[in-house]
């Protein structure tokens, strides 16, 4: 069993207390969901390198991270004790999102997520955020996923600013 702070998790937990983690959180969400709904159509299928990801791949995989890691969270904070599973990145990011998706259709969907994770933020008390429980087998709360949420996701979003050109203030055109 792998303490968070030691797994690659930990990179990407932010300073957050409990008290702040509803607010950031939903700071973060609409933040997100801004520079998705920025991201020009036109440089979907770019990728900054052969073999990196395209940029509708890492929209991709913030959209499916965060299910997973939202997911795991309430799993936690429901209190199973069943370690949950990792996953693969590179294999959910192979040829995922398909060429016929949008970058819009991804964009409206991770708002959807973003408003559903917010209501269930809304549900969780300390007592819920401090529950520990197993995934991948890292021992850690829902509050470090709900951390590493906003981590992960500001990590790609500075990815996409730096590698591809896609700052937060890119035009659609």
């Amino acid at each position: 069993m792998i303490d968070v702070a030691a797994s690659e998790m930990g990179k990407y937990l932010v300073d957050v207390s409990t008290k702040e983690l509803a607010g950031a959180f939903f700071e973060h969400h609409s933040r997100v969901s801004a520079h998705f709904g920025a991201l020009p159509e036109s440089k979907a299928d770019f990728a900054y390198a052969p073999g990196k990801w395209t940029v509708r791949q890492v929209a991709g995989h913030i959209l499916v991270s965060n299910r997973i890691h939202m997911t795991r969270a309430i799993c936690i904070a429901r209190g199973e004790i069943q370690p949950l599973p990792g996953f693969d990145e590179n294999a959910y990011a192979d040829n995922w999102p398909r060429a016929r998706v949008p970058l819009a259709v991804i964009s409206a969907a991770y708002a959807a997520e973003a408003k559903v994770a917010q209501c269930w933020v809304l549900m969780l008390d300390k007592e819920d955020l401090l529950r520990e429980g197993t995934a991948n087998n890292i021992r850690l709360r829902p509050e470090h996923l709900l951390r590493a949420i906003i981590g992960h996701e500001s990590h790609h979003l500075k990815v996409l600013a730096e590698r591809y050109g896609l700052g937060p203030l890119q035009s659609k055109s």
